[in-house]
């Protein structure tokens, strides 16, 4: 699987050579998301999740799905419309609404200050 996420080049080196890959080369190479001192870890992980902590689990399920349907499709019109019926169902959930209203309640307020 290594090589559906990385080039031909990294996923031989790191296979056939046991070549390991630092976090700062791993995240240059997109095979990890952010790279933190080692000390850090814990404490990064656990602050990096707090942002979906209040997420409904049906929206991190549905959008999971998306993800693994988009890997496994190269039809344009197909994941467009698995998308669109996605974003559209999460925007009629209530999370949804209220984001959208704090978000519109914040530009209004900025707009007030200038």
């Amino acid at each position: 699987m290594l090589r559906q996420l990385a080039n031909w080049n990294t996923a031989a080196g790191m296979l056939l050579f046991s070549q390991s890959l630092s976090g700062e080369v791993a995240v240059e190479k997109g095979l990890a998301w952010s790279c933190v001192a080692r000390g850090e870890l814990i404490p990064s992980a656990f602050s990096f999740t707090e942002a979906i902590q209040s997420l409904p689990k049906e929206l991190l399920v549905r959008t999971k799905a998306s993800l693994r349907a988009a890997g496994a499709s190269n039809d344009h019109t197909q994941m467009v419309d698995l998308e669109t019926s996605q974003q559209l169902w999460s925007i009629q959930q209530p999370f949804a609404q209220n984001a959208i209203e704090q978000m519109m309640a914040s530009i209004s307020s900025a707009n007030k200050k200038t």
